[in-house]
This record gives C-alpha cells, structure tokens and sequence, in this order.
C-alpha cells in the first residue's frame, strides 16, 4: 500500500528572457534630408535588423531592412526641420527583439552658397552660385534695382543650373538679387543675397 501514496507535485512558474536586442541606437550625420542609424549588434545569430522611422505627423512608419552583419543604415528623402521617431529591432530565427528607440531632428535646407557676378555690361550681367546641396529642385531668382523694390522681377531655373544671364536691365543702376533654393519637399533656403 505504501507505494499507492505520492505527494502533490512540487511546481513553480519561470518566464524565459526577451530575445537581446541591439545595443545604444545613436542618430549622426543628420542633414536637411538624411540622417544615419548607428548601433551596437545584437548578440547571437541575428538574421536582420528593421529599422522604422517616422515624424510625429505620420500614421505609418517607413521602414528599411538591413542583413545582421550591418550596424548602421542611411535614412533618405527626409523632411527638413522635422522631428523623426526611430525604432531599431533585431530579427532572430525565434522573433523580433525589444525595439530601442532614438530621435532626432533634421537640419534647415542649405541656401546656395557664394554668389558672384561677371560679364557685366551696361545692360547685363551673369550671376553665378554654388549649390548649398546636391538635391536642389528649383532656385528662384529675384532681382531689382537698389531701392526700387516695385521693379522686382522673378524667375524660376532648374535646380542643376547655376548660374544665369541678367538681360534688359538699366545702364549705370546697382541691383540687389536675390536666390532662393526650392527642395523636392518644396521647402525653402534662406536667400543668398547680393
């Protein structure tokens, strides 16, 4: 009869750890369109990181997906003075990890740098620039004589041009122009006056 009587098993509840995630997500190289996700890899066999980001305007997030051997990613085709909401997972063959979450805002668009003139005649002159940065869309170019604001005119150039001809204007006069860069997210530079 003895060996009928058995005691209540002994039991105990544990819960496994969350998979690791990566270590110190850190934002740099931001500009007025970009900005690079660094981190510290995951330990283990990480099949790929996801990196999401979005601006606090957004429903969605963007996301970009990088092998578990990379440690950094370049987020594009950013708005300029925004600030962007940025989530980091790693991927394991048993799940996604905790996310780690950073934020960062990009820079002002650059205005056109270095303005200058030549070829000027009595009633012309070329105005030449450099671009403030590669993926300008547009320039507007205003210009008028010094202290007669109601004879501005304008114009708009591709923004690969940059340089343009001044035509018709009145002998012996100083002009003030003015150039503007117009990026794709139809943000605007300050003004390169001169």
């Amino acid at each position: 009869r003895s060996s009928d009587l058995t005691s209540d098993p002994l039991t105990s509840q544990e819960v496994t750890l969350p998979l690791a995630g990566a270590g110190n997500l850190r934002l740099r190289d931001v500009t007025h369109s970009s900005m690079r996700a660094y981190w510290d890899a995951a330990p283990g066999n990480v099949r790929k990181y996801i990196v999401k980001y979005k601006t606090d305007e957004e429903e969605d997030f963007k996301e970009v997906e990088v092998d578990g051997a990379t440690t950094s990613t370049l987020l594009t085709d950013l708005f300029s003075q925004t600030v962007y909401d940025v989530n980091l997972v790693a991927v394991y063959d048993e799940g996604a990890s905790p996310p780690r979450a950073a934020q960062a805002t990009t820079e002002p668009v650059p205005a056109p740098q270095n303005l200058r003139f030549s070829e000027v005649t009595t009633q012309s002159f070329r105005a030449t620039w450099d671009h403030g940065a590669p993926d300008v869309a547009l320039y507007r170019l205003a210009w008028a004589p010094v202290g007669n604001p109601e004879k501005k005119l304008e114009t708009i150039v591709d923004g690969n041009k940059n340089t343009m001809e001044f035509e018709d204007l009145q002998p012996d006069t100083p002009y003030l122009v003015a150039v503007t860069a117009i990026y794709p997210d139809e943000s605007e530079s300050e003004d390169r006056k001169s």
